[in-house]
């Protein structure tokens, strides 16, 4: 996951560590809203914005995997 500190769609990870039998990442906060708060307010998405919005998504899961 380190290795991918920087890239602009994935969230930094800090830390992580094990307690409690139980392992736990520590990632940067982020603020917004999550996309089904922003779906909520615009039930139909123009296929430009839906575009703009999977695009940087697609990239970052292609970048992972």
């Amino acid at each position: 996951m380190a290795k991918f500190n920087g890239d602009q769609g994935i969230v930094n990870v800090t830390d992580f560590f094990e307690a409690n039998n139980t392992a736990y990442i520590v990632m940067e906060y982020l603020d917004g809203i999550t996309l089904k708060e922003y779906l909520k307010g615009n039930r139909q998405i123009p296929v430009d914005e839906l575009m703009g919005l999977l695009a940087p998504l697609l990239e970052s899961l292609d970048d992972v995997h």
